[in-house]
């Protein structure tokens, strides 16, 4: 009947109504930046009810920021998309209807899902841009934020999991510690030569494989090694991106003469307060003008999708499309906000006809995290 359509219309508007009210009121809260100490403690620890909600607290805050700064990109299919799953993962870290008593368990399991959920938010917001053309520039300080701080949240919900998982098997481990080093994504003994060495073994193997040919890479180290705490899964994927990167320059600019292909070096420095990571090639450079936008998002040196797409569909070729080593123009700017969350940097010099040179800066000190605590922080 007419009433009955109409009233629960009523109580749909309020219950919207309600969830936008609970959203502003996480969204004009401040975010919480937390230090790699602070992860670790965390990790060593087992969960109770109140460090429960303190990470829910904290990831309902910047789910809530996330969602304000989708509201302020123009609507277009993806951004859509990533404001339906952020709005529905605001809703279910609300845990006040539970009737669970095992608090714990059920914040690790709505964790491992949302992990799993927000896994293609890169991708996603990566298309929005790309049909967001004329307004790109105007909404890249937003979209910014929006990355770092979605690697706030995954790193976050990566510790918990990763964490609590050896306490719900077994319910009776107070604390632990790791003989490793290693406290959930976090490793405080970590050894960037080894990372560095398993970067390189992989990266030139994909480069023999799509390019016949792949330049020596050589190390040295300079300074005092010792083992430094840091997130090794950022470290791999920053020297992944820059080693593939060197790896296609060196054997392009050489294609007549593969059998003598400069090296590519690396560079261990260690100071007092940072290591530093340096990757120098004989690729044969960039111009300022390539240097400038190669931190640029969907900018890249190699031929564009719709290029490759076109290609491949002239060739009828059934291998596939997408060459790894071509990347879609989002692997520098991510691999640079990878390195500054915790207080890093990646910077880049190159001389165009000679090669470009890379250094990646990792702290030694306790840095807290490098996110906007407002959602409408420029």
């Amino acid at each position: 009947c007419k009433y009955h359509k109409s009233n629960c219309k009523s109580i749909s508007v309020r219950a919207m109504s309600a969830k936008a009210l609970s959203i502003s009121k996480y969204a004009s809260l401040s975010a919480t930046p937390v230090s790699l100490k602070q992860l670790i403690q965390a990790g060593s620890q087992k969960p109770n009810h109140f460090t429960n909600h303190t990470l829910q607290h904290e990831l309902r805050v910047r789910i809530a920021h996330q969602i304000k700064r989708l509201e302020a990109i123009p609507e277009v299919r993806p951004i859509n998309q990533l404001l339906r799953l952020h709005r529905d993962t605001f809703d279910s870290l609300d845990f006040s209807n539970s009737n669970s008593t095992d608090h714990t368990k059920v914040l690790f399991q709505h964790l491992t899902s949302l992990h799993e959920r927000h896994s293609t938010n890169l991708e996603t917001i990566m298309e929005g841009l790309m049909l967001l053309r004329d307004e790109r520039n105007k909404v890249m300080p937003t979209v910014e934020n929006f990355l770092q701080v979605n690697i706030g949240f995954q790193v976050l919900c990566s510790q918990f999991i990763n964490s609590a998982k050896e306490y719900i098997d077994n319910p009776s481990l107070s604390s632990k510690t790791e003989e490793s080093g290693l406290v959930g994504v976090v490793d405080t003994r970590c050894d960037i030569r080894s990372i560095v060495e398993e970067a390189i073994e992989e990266t030139c193997s994909i480069t023999e494989r799509h390019m016949e040919s792949t330049p020596d890479v050589i190390i040295e180290s300079f300074g005092r090694p010792r083992l430094i705490c840091c997130v090794p899964s950022y470290i791999h994927h920053i020297l992944f991106e820059v080693l593939k990167n060197s790896l296609k320059a060196t054997v392009s600019s050489n294609d007549l003469v593969t059998e003598m292909l400069p090296p590519v070096e690396v560079f261990i420095v260690w100071g007092k307060t940072e290591a530093c990571i340096i990757i120098e090639d004989k690729g044969g450079g960039m111009s300022r003008e390539k240097v400038s936008k190669a931190f640029q998002y969907l900018w890249t040196s190699s031929e564009t999708f719709a290029d490759a797409e076109a290609k491949h569909m002239e060739a009828h070729s059934y291998q596939p499309m997408v060459d790894p080593l071509s990347g879609m123009g989002i692997g520098l700017p991510i691999s640079r906000l990878f390195a500054r969350h915790f207080g890093g940097d990646l910077l880049m010099q190159s001389a165009e006809g000679y090669g470009t040179r890379v250094a990646i800066y990792i702290p030694k000190d306790n840095l807290p995290e490098t996110i906007p605590i407002h959602w409408d922080a420029k």
